[in-house]
């Protein structure tokens, strides 16, 4: 193991920590989602996304109304 990790550029206690990771997940990178798993994610993860884009557009409406204020004032 050790002249393969050479071979690599890997210390072995990263390979060993690695090997480790995938003994005790590794099934599950091989787990098939189910097609309604998969769109109930991605739904999810679209309504995140549309949240997060609302969120930033009212905080840039609250900066501009801000400064529209400030500049008003004057």
């Amino acid at each position: 193991m050790s002249d393969d990790c050479d071979s690599h550029g890997l210390k072995p206690s990263l390979f060993t920590r690695w090997q480790k990771e995938f003994f005790e997940n590794g099934a599950a990178a091989f787990e098939k989602t189910d097609r309604r798993t998969a769109q109930a994610q991605q739904r999810r993860t679209a309504e995140l996304e549309a949240r997060l884009k609302k969120k930033d557009n009212v905080k840039a409406l609250k900066t501009a109304l801000r400064r529209h204020r400030a500049t008003a004032v004057r």
